[in-house]
């Protein structure tokens, strides 16, 4: 399971515990949720409201150009699936593009809404 530095979980294994029984269908590679912030900043808010990145509240398969991609707060990736990682040549969307090549090798993504 991948943290964002930024973010603190009150409960890890909590979280944990919500993106992994995703993990139950065996194609599923990696599920993820969005920023832990309880109180957003004036860019959080706008961002939240106009961001193509946000998906909103509601959980999903997370399918290029019909579904957008929120940043991940926290990311949980299957080892076998995992390849070559993180693209160290990106200074930010590492994650966004991490998640779309999992897509193209065939990996289900799923956008988990309710995580704490």
């Amino acid at each position: 399971m991948f943290i964002d530095v930024d973010v603190t979980l009150d409960n890890p294994l909590d979280v944990l515990a919500r993106l992994q029984v995703h993990f139950d269908d065996p194609l599923e590679g990696a599920s993820h949720h969005g920023s832990e912030e309880p109180r957003p900043s004036r860019r959080d808010r706008f961002e939240e409201r106009f961001s193509p990145l946000d998906v909103g509240d509601r959980s999903a398969l997370v399918i290029p150009n019909s579904m957008s991609l929120r940043t991940s707060a926290c990311l949980l990736i299957r080892r076998n699936c995992f390849g070559d990682g993180f693209d160290e040549t990106l200074r930010y969307g590492e994650d966004v593009d991490l998640v779309w090549r999992l897509h193209d090798r065939g990996w289900l993504v799923r956008y988990v809404a309710d995580s704490p």
